[in-house]
């Protein structure tokens, strides 16, 4: 492309157009239709905004943790049987890895292999059992609700030509 035609097509691309007078603007475009969108129905309905909870205490309302003594023996536990189910894994998926070196010292090879995987077997059961139990300890353990010594008291009105009785749990 020549100067000269750069230099008129970079003009014609910085120029304003021009509006005659004549011309008269555009008229606004039509306000949308309204839309309800109370009924659920509606495409456009908008459910409305969850309620906010973050002011409420669990203490203000009389819920405590049913036994932090489970909740954290049960984490204890959970966590204890994770480690041993992994470490009786690797000593069954490395039991060849280990006994090369034994059995080249004049150790049998096969006795060797069915001890680790013995061993490996006893450590992912032992561990698989401890999580079985540790996870419920944290999950009953860390649940609310009303402290052990609240029982239910009726709450019992007498007055003139009638009586109530109601009861609060």
């Amino acid at each position: 492309m020549k100067p000269v035609h750069a230099a008129v097509a970079l003009a014609l691309c910085l120029t304003p157009t021009l509006a005659w007078a004549d011309d008269p603007p555009n008229p606004p475009p039509d306000p949308p239709a309204p839309v309800d969108t109370t009924s659920p129905d509606s495409p456009d309905y908008q459910a409305p905004p969850p309620r906010d909870y973050s002011d409420w205490n669990a203490e203000q309302i009389g819920l405590k943790r049913h036994s932090k003594g489970m909740m954290i023996g049960g984490a204890v536990v959970t966590g204890l049987g994770a480690l041993g189910f992994l470490a009786g894994l690797v000593d069954y998926l490395a039991a060849e890895t280990f006994c090369t070196p034994l059995s080249s010292q004049g150790f049998e090879r096969g006795s060797c292999v069915d001890t680790y995987h013995i061993i490996g077997a006893a450590g992912m059961v032992t561990g698989g059992v401890m999580l079985a139990v540790g996870i419920p300890l944290v999950i009953v353990g860390s649940r609310k609700g009303q402290p052990k010594g609240s029982l239910a008291v009726p709450d019992v009105r007498i007055g003139v030509g009638q009586a109530s009785l109601r009861w609060e749990f």
